[in-house]
């Protein structure tokens, strides 16, 4: 076998050990805290969006003025270059990138069954630097079901 077939899948075996799956990706085990149903059953927010200001208050969220959202954010030192939108979060619901905050307002607690929220180092390796601010996986009821 080649030298770099080697490399490359001694890096992946690597890669795949240090992780564990929950279910629609891979994290690196450790750096991942996750809002479980009961807690968000426990919750008296009616919406996601307000889940995730009780819930996971590191983000800054952030509304335009009339109360819609715009998007959520980390506060992060500054850096030697600049990435458009790096201290936006990633948002994706099951396995679909968000692009518009307002519809985590719309979205219905009752509708999720658990939330993934990785930190940056996690959201970087796994999507990138534009998931430098992290990543929050939203897993609704209907596809955990099987019916999605």
């Amino acid at each position: 076998m080649p030298y770099w077939k080697r490399i490359t899948l001694a890096a992946f075996a690597y890669g795949v050990a240090g992780c564990v799956t929950t279910g629609s990706h891979f994290a690196p085990a450790g750096s991942s805290d996750t809002i479980t149903g009961d807690e968000i059953a426990a919750s008296t927010t009616t919406n996601v969006w307000d889940l995730l200001r009780r819930r996971a208050a590191h983000y800054t969220y952030v509304e335009d003025s009339h109360g819609r959202a715009v998007a959520i954010t980390t506060q992060r030192g500054r850096s030697s270059f600049s990435i458009p939108n790096a201290d936006v979060a990633t948002v994706i619901i099951d396995g679909a990138r968000l692009t518009d905050f307002v519809t985590l307002q719309m979205m219905s607690t009752e509708d999720v069954d658990h939330i993934d929220l990785l930190d940056s180092v996690s959201g970087t390796a796994l999507h990138g630097t534009n998931s430098g601010a992290g990543v929050i996986y939203i897993h609704t009821r209907l596809a955990d079901s099987g019916h999605a």
